[in-house]
């Protein structure tokens, strides 16, 4: 009789008679799992018998026994006829996995002879293509689906079993051997080169791999959609190459390694010193990633993790000029609140149409920041030109007496008020520059102009 089955002792209830049934099963189940997770390929070929392969075959018993010969499995246990020949069928894979190779090089031989100069439409073709015969084997549309089948099986117990491990990692190396001459076709053809601290078999190993894990997820879920293999391609493709001349002002929101910790103080700064140095000597359209990369000595794809594209590095720009504008600032105090206030604005128009191209960089990445977060919170540096800006006008108003700050009661203009008006004029400031030739005098004038309607009292020089 079972455990499960003994009759409760006298004065017992049946809530212990149910516990230890539960305790019964449960290290039943647990010693299944255990047998399941050291399961070798002598163990998923149990169930390969001698009748099995008569039935199947249609030759006799003795054929079987005269062909293969018991012999030593894995640990301690024996390995009968029936799975040696099991075992020879798995190590003779090598047509399937030519025919797939072959398959999917002639298809990109297809799209190369039909590829024109655009690389996306390159890449695109050769990720549609692809993802056919891979979806095919995977669900077994067009055969038994051995392919996928032989990889998940031995996978299943490449742990447990040393010579299906190395037979699939022998197997992994000659894809890559197959597929590396073709990746390197592509990417001449697309004017792409792989992005800094990746080399080509670290390139070949990612593709082919993502490429068996969307298989996996085909073969279990009948309502995946087969397209997730060529989006995966073209995923691989984004993160791991870059355009090879100055073109990769969006190479950092393709690179799979955002969300990484920021810069280190020492990283930061030696970015910030690249950044000044080529916009110092070249101007701002001549700071790309991959420029500030190489002189700040670190993997492009490190500082797009914190500067998605080269518009993000804007802000250091703009810091160094903000902090130019407050030095000026500082030297005049002494004029009068309204005199103090036109100077300030003219000084602001005057650097913002001097860098259009900052400025339009600068909002590029205001509108990512928004688009990628949906935060347009203001950083550290923005907000030490608004607090700047807001005091001066501030200090102005209430210089004018067109708004009484004295009162104990404040007006609306007040406070966050003033903050508000700065924010929108440098925003403006910035767009008018970005989008326009207006010059730096006439842009202060409008400011001004706008200021004055507002009630800001401002002493024109003119």
């Amino acid at each position: 009789m079972a455990d499960d089955e003994l009759a409760a002792p006298t004065g017992s209830t049946s809530h212990s008679s149910h516990t230890r049934r539960a305790t019964t099963e449960e290290r039943l189940v647990e010693a299944a799992r255990s047998l399941l997770a050291a399961s070798t390929l002598d163990d998923l070929t149990s169930f390969v018998t001698v009748k099995r392969l008569t039935d199947d075959s249609g030759l006799s018993s003795g054929a079987v026994y005269s062909a293969f010969t018991p012999d030593a499995g894995v640990g301690a246990r024996s390995r009968s006829a029936p799975q040696v020949a099991a075992r020879r069928s798995f190590w003779n894979f090598g047509s399937e996995a030519i025919e797939l190779v072959d398959q999917l090089t002639l298809l990109f031989e297809q799209v190369v002879d039909a590829s024109g100069d655009d690389d996306l439409h390159i890449l695109q073709s050769v990720a549609d293509l692809v993802s056919g015969p891979v979806a095919a084997q995977a669900r077994a549309t067009t055969n038994d689906g051995w392919s996928y089948t032989h990889l998940f099986l031995g996978a299943a117990v490449a742990l447990n079993d040393p010579e299906v491990g190395e037979f699939l990692s022998d197997l992994y190396a000659g894809y890559e051997r197959a597929y590396q001459p073709n990746l390197e076709i592509l990417m001449r053809l697309s004017g792409r080169v792989l992005v800094d601290g990746i080399d080509l078999h670290q390139f070949s190993e990612m593709l082919i791999s993502a490429t068996d894990a969307c298989a996996l997820r085909l073969r279990i879920d009948p309502s995946t959609d087969p397209a997730i293999i060529s989006r995966m391609f073209l995923a691989v493709w984004i993160a791991m190459t870059r355009h090879a001349d100055a073109r990769d002002d969006q190479l950092g929101p393709r690179l799979a390694v955002r969300g990484q910790g920021p810069l280190d103080e020492g990283q930061a700064e030696a970015v910030r010193a690249a950044v000044l140095r080529v916009f110092n000597r070249a101007g701002w359209p001549a700071v790309t990633l991959a420029k500030v990369a190489q002189l700040a000595g670190i993997p492009d794809g490190r500082l797009a993790g914190v500067y998605p594209s080269r518009h993000d590095l804007a802000v250091i720009v703009r810091d160094e000029l903000v902090a130019g504008v407050l030095r000026r600032d500082d030297q005049r105090t002494a004029l009068a609140p309204g005199a103090r206030l036109e100077a300030l604005v003219e000084d602001l128009s005057d650097t913002v149409t001097m860098q259009r191209s900052v400025a339009a960089s600068l909002l590029i990445s205001q509108l990512n920041r928004v688009t990628e977060s949906g935060s347009d919170t203001d950083d550290e540096g923005s907000l030490v030109i608004i607090e700047r800006f807001a005091e001066v006008i501030r200090e102005a108003a209430a210089a004018d007496g067109t708004i009484d700050l004295s009162g104990p009661t404040v007006p609306p203009a007040a406070g966050d008020g003033f903050r508000v008006m700065a924010r929108a004029t440098l925003e403006l400031m910035l767009l008018r520059a970005a989008a326009s030739t207006m010059p730096g005098r006439e842009l202060a004038a409008l400011v001004i102009d706008g200021m004055e309607g507002s009630g800001v009292g401002v002493i024109r020089s003119d």
